[in-house]
């Protein structure tokens, strides 16, 4: 009895030391990482379990916020929303992987471009858990953005050169025949 009081005693020394060490690691991810136990079809049927501390930082809500089960669609941009509950719904019903990108406003109004990855999870045989990730792709996104404003800008550009350059020409043609006719 001694032996295996001893042998449980290491093996919950060895389970609590490899819990911190998974927890240290996924607390020092650039990302926000969650676990929500799935309880229905809807998006918002889930119980959330865990939210690594980078959800505060990145989106400026209280962590004891993200456990309403609602709470994540109404942090969605309006713009985004429909389509991205949509989509977790479906993802959920089929039990396929859920990937989007979409915008979270934060709790001081300002968007946050994210990219989410998560994967329904079974768990047991009755229950499922969502395991994902949330990335901050703002920067990203505001690269893209610029990035289309200034092909834009180089396509008007473009157009109106192009226009000057055929006014120059014409007018150049018209030169030459004035000056052919008066030869």
């Amino acid at each position: 009895v001694s032996k295996v009081r001893g042998r449980l005693t290491a093996l919950d020394a060895d389970v609590r030391d490899a819990e911190t060490r998974y927890r240290a690691l996924v607390e020092q991810l650039p990302a926000v990482t969650f676990i929500d136990e799935i309880t229905g079809p809807a998006a918002d049927d889930v119980r959330p379990i865990y939210m690594s501390p980078q959800a505060e930082e990145m989106f400026v809500y209280p962590l004891p916020a993200w456990n309403d089960p609602s709470f994540w669609r109404s942090v969605i941009h309006p713009e985004d929303r429909e389509r991205v509950t949509r989509a977790a719904e479906m993802a959920d019903q089929r039990g396929e992987q859920f990937s989007a990108e979409y915008r979270i406003v934060r709790a001081d109004g300002h968007p946050v471009w994210v990219q989410e990855e998560s994967i329904p999870i079974a768990v047991d045989g009755s229950t499922s858990v969502w395991q994902g990730v949330i990335f901050d792709i703002t920067v990203r996104k505001n690269a893209e953005e610029q990035r289309q404003r200034s092909f834009e800008l180089l396509r008007r550009t473009d157009a109106e050169r192009r226009r000057l350059l055929t006014q120059v020409v014409s007018a150049q043609e018209q030169e030459r025949r004035r000056i052919a006719a008066e030869i």
